[in-house]
């Protein structure tokens, strides 16, 4: 499918499932949830975001480098994440964030080896936020009054996990019978990534990206003073919620990720507005931070 007709529905995906969650719960119950009432932990989230984009640029540092492709300087490759990062707010990650980290990159290191290290990163955390969101959407479902959230999540984790592993096994294994170059560098990359030597620290990063991605939401709840969403419970529906945005099924997340929030928090007693309004105050702080992501590039991403 062209890029403007995926677009288009991403897009209209978003708006529906926008318009099905407001219409159901009442925009005027949502936006009286919106206000926010203690500045200092929403700038709190919006520090906490902008750690995140330099942890992010670090772990696609690591990759890089894993991977043998020469990667320019940390301001440099900061200011590509930032401006990536502003960009998957309004387009898809494979069109926008990670389309332009592998132009930007394939200037200087070939498109080739740019795409690999982008991919590899993506894949990087991917997987490490199922091996988080896996034992968390368990753990939360013996609390909640409905599995049907946390089990989705859960059996999705597991889903990925085990593709992982297995499209490594089967390129390994296929490298030994092929003479095609892409399936043995493929193979090799899957090799190095999972050695011990990469895979712990970039795990470690990624880790603490999506720890960081929690302590975000929780920020954001005292903020709008949601005294009835715990940090406890955001704990455990924000690393499911996260994984199901992952889906290329809409605009920037948005509209997946609302429903998830929704479905989550509400078993665990937390009323829809409520976390409806925490979701969209999420993806919010997003957009904000990517102003600060397009700053990051004009400061030095653009060489």
């Amino acid at each position: 499918m062209k890029h403007p007709a995926r677009l288009a529905i991403q897009l209209l995906a978003s708006i529906a499932l926008m318009w099905v969650l407001l219409s159901h719960i009442g925009i005027e119950q949502v936006a009286a949830r919106l206000t926010v009432q203690k500045p200092i932990a929403a700038g709190m989230a919006i520090l906490l975001l902008s750690l995140q984009l330099v942890a992010c640029m670090l772990r696609w540092r690591m990759v890089c480098t894993a991977l043998g492709v020469r990667v320019p300087s940390s301001r440099l490759t900061l200011g590509w994440v930032g401006l990536g990062f502003a960009l998957s707010q309004i387009l898809p990650s494979s069109i926008g964030g990670d389309g332009y980290r592998i132009v930007a990159l394939g200037r200087r290191a070939g498109l080739a080896d740019a795409a690999r290290t982008v991919v590899a990163d993506r894949v990087a955390g991917l997987l490490t936020l199922s091996a988080l969101a896996l034992p968390m959407s368990l753990a939360a479902i013996p609390g909640s009054r409905s599995s049907t959230a946390f089990g989705a999540f859960a059996i999705a984790a597991a889903a990925v996990l085990i593709a992982g592993l297995f499209a490594a096994a089967v390129t390994r294994v296929l490298a030994r019978w092929t003479a095609s170059r892409l399936i043995r560098l493929v193979a090799a990359d899957f090799g190095t990534m999972y050695s011990r030597a990469t895979l712990l620290p970039v795990f470690a990063v990624s880790l603490a990206i999506h720890a960081l991605s929690i302590s975000i939401v929780v920020c954001l709840a005292a903020a709008l003073s949601l005294d009835e969403v715990p940090w406890w419970q955001a704990a455990l529906a924000v690393p499911g919620t996260l994984l199901a945005t992952a889906l290329p099924v809409s605009l920037g997340g948005w509209g997946i990720r609302e429903s998830s929030m929704v479905l989550a928090l509400t078993s665990f007693g937390v009323s829809d507005a409520a976390a409806l309004a925490l979701s969209i105050t999420y993806g919010l702080a997003m957009v904000a931070t990517a102003v600060i992501g397009v700053g990051l590039w004009l400061a030095g991403g653009h060489e």
